[in-house]
């Protein structure tokens, strides 16, 4: 009666195989890629414990992966008014930093004084303190550049 239930456990040992490697190898690997582990562990080495964080445009992997308490404007709110949001947050906390994609840096951000944290979830993200604001942006309406700016 054995042997009529070979084929059973071949077929349950090489699923159990293929989940074990899954499991132990591949997704471990892949993971601080798709979950932003890896950059939220980047931007804990940049700021000091005390240094106050917020997200713009952010991913919902960035947030989950935070290891501190940070300030958001809105998953659903448009880009252009997190920047804005998030401009205004840095005036009033000057030593805070703002956790940004590569594609909402322009107008508003100087890229040469932001510091390139990561890449994940296929972005480049950026912490950006208040410095880095341009003065060409007009933080009401950062899509736009001021006239003579």
């Amino acid at each position: 009666a054995w042997y009529r239930s070979t084929p059973v456990l071949a077929y349950a040992g090489t699923m159990l195989s293929i989940w074990l490697v899954l499991g132990l190898v591949i997704y471990p690997g892949i993971n601080d890629y798709k979950s932003g582990r890896g950059l939220m562990l980047a931007v804990e080495e940049q700021l000091a414990p005390e240094q106050p964080l917020a997200l713009v445009d952010w991913k919902e992997q960035t947030i989950l992966q935070a290891r501190r308490p940070v300030t958001n404007f809105g998953f659903l709110v448009p880009r252009d008014q997190q920047i804005s949001d998030g401009i205004a947050w840095l005036n009033a906390h000057p030593r805070g930093r703002l956790l940004v994609q590569g594609r909402s840096m322009n107008p508003c951000f100087d890229r040469e004084q932001a510091i390139v944290v990561g890449y994940a979830n296929r972005r480049d993200w950026y912490l950006v303190s208040p410095s880095a604001v341009l003065p060409a942006c007009d933080p009401m309406t950062p899509g736009r550049v001021q006239a003579g700016g």
